[in-house]
């Protein structure tokens, strides 16, 4: 599969929304005990309004985020030191969670989501609680900022994430609340360790040393989810987590920088997960091993390494220095001369449609279209029920010009492996993908960093040592009390 899925179909996999904020200050951020009660689960809108169509006329797309939730709301779930944690707001966070994750979360699903937020949640208020001893705070406009970059990076509006969410029975003010705690705790860490952390001229010397050594090895640019195991008997609770994790992206198109987001426990997770490029050698060993069998747009396995699991996927490669990037072998014909390989999905529109629900039609369609990334991919997603009418259908090799002259021009823009244009024709819209063989994508040479890029990473390593150490020894110094009668808890908690 694809490291990075360009588009979940019925669910908006995003990370923000830029909605105006009110004045914000660290301590008056955590909901009071007994908050209103959250909004039940609900299908989740596709992003943007997008439909797809249904037996008689296009209808909305929707991603079900079933079972809905029966929990009681105004309980506290747990207390960290005097803030407490409301099923409220917990139920909020799973279901942001769960809408923005890019897939459709089974009742099993669910129960993992809530324990991992929960777990997130606590380390948020325990962020909080030293912000506020510290006397920190986060204005409206860092906040805006964040949130800008993040629709900005999805290509997305905020009217769209905010349609997914309220479809998801999520408030915007959980995102807000959770960008709020990770602002200030990037404050808590430049506050705390800002003259630890230096990297000297030294330090950046042998780091360049050390690229230049490596420049007659493959170097690879690398994402990552981490998920930390605190103590050794969590274990296997962790390893289950990420593999689930790995079976979300692997079966539903989710977005692995939406999922690294969400439970990457590194300071990569801001970034989507990207650690930036490493030659064959710089990683741990059995992390190496992973990256270095990975093709360019692939998902490794789960591995163990120091400090907890990691899934790995590798976004692109760049050849030793002296390699001949130019000699690329052509992939083998697929058929006859003047055939293709095709994939034909069909969204019909009945004589009669409403020009808007023709519209949405083509929207779905373009939806498609950008999350499909093979034959096998397109197949899957005609299979969804927000896409239930829909016509899949193999058509082997035929002869392209046998083909409607609207299909020949749209498959005439295409490239192997890919699929072409959605088409309006008489039955409805038309969406074909080619399935011969993807040329091999273009092999760069290696580039040696900059120095300003070398700092940047040994920063960022240490940045993330002291930052693990620091909220461990928070933990250990903070009373967290988890309500044992509570259901939420009590549900989230069974792995």
């Amino acid at each position: 599969m694809r490291l990075i899925t360009t588009l979940s179909l019925g669910i908006a996999a995003l990370a923000c929304a830029g909605v105006p904020l009110y004045a914000q200050n660290i301590p008056a951020v955590a909901p009071a005990a007994g908050a209103p009660a959250a909004a039940p689960f609900a299908p989740a809108p596709a992003a943007g309004g997008a439909t797809a169509p249904a037996p008689a006329a296009p209808t909305n797309a929707v991603a079900s985020a079933e079972p809905k939730s029966t929990v009681t709301s105004n309980r506290i779930a747990v207390t960290v030191n005097d803030i407490s944690i409301s099923n409220f707001e917990l139920e909020q966070r799973a279901a942001f969670a769960a809408a923005v994750s890019g897939y459709k979360p089974s009742a099993q699903d669910l129960a993992r989501i809530r324990a991992e937020v929960l777990v997130r949640l606590e380390e948020e208020k325990i962020q909080l609680l030293e912000a506020r001893r510290r006397k920190i705070t986060v204005s409206p406009v860092e906040v805006n900022q964040r949130i800008e970059e993040f629709l900005k990076e999805n290509n997305s509006s905020a009217e769209q994430l905010k349609t997914v969410l309220s479809g998801a029975g999520a408030s915007i003010d959980t995102l807000r609340n959770q960008q709020i705690a990770s602002i200030a705790w990037q404050k808590i860490l430049q506050q705390e360790f800002q003259s630890e952390v230096v990297v000297t001229p030294t330090q950046i010397d042998d780091a360049m040393r050390r690229a230049v050594e490596g420049a007659n090895k493959p170097q690879y640019r690398v994402s990552e989810i981490f998920l930390a195991v605190d103590r050794p008997e969590d274990d296997a609770k962790v390893n289950a987590d990420i593999e689930d994790i790995e079976n979300k992206l692997r079966t539903t198109g989710g977005q692995f920088r939406t999922f690294a987001r969400q439970f990457s426990r590194n300071p990569s997770a801001t970034a989507g997960g990207d650690i930036g490029w490493v030659y064959d050698g710089q990683l741990d060993p059995e992390l190496n091993k992973v990256v270095s069998e990975l093709k360019v747009g692939e998902l490794g396995k789960p591995v163990r390494a120091r400090g907890g699991w990691y899934l790995l996927g590798l976004q692109d490669r760049q050849e030793p220095l002296g390699t001949d990037v130019n000699v690329v072998q052509a992939p083998e014909p697929s058929g006859p001369p003047g055939t293709l390989p095709l994939v034909r999905l069909l969204l019909p529109i009945p004589p009669g449609t409403p020009q808007n629900l023709i519209d949405n039609t083509m929207k779905a369609a373009m939806q498609v279209r950008q999350a499909a990334d093979s034959c096998e991919a397109i197949e899957k997603i005609s299979q969804d029920p927000a896409l239930k009418g829909s016509v899949f259908m193999k058509l082997g090799n035929p002869v392209l010009v046998d083909l409607h002259p609207e299909l020949q021009k749209a498959l005439a823009a295409t490239k192997s492996g890919e699929s072409a244009m959605p088409v309006l024709l008489d039955a409805g819209v038309e969406v074909f993908m080619r399935c011969d063989k993807r040329a091999p994508p273009p092999r760069t040479v290696f580039k040696p960093p900059t120095r300003q890029e070398i700092e940047n990473r040994l920063f960022n390593e240490q940045i993330a040592a002291l930052a693990r150490r620091f909220m461990r020894d928070l933990k250990r110094e903070t009373n967290i009390e988890r309500e044992s009668d509570n259901a939420v808890v009590d549900a989230a908690l069974v792995r």
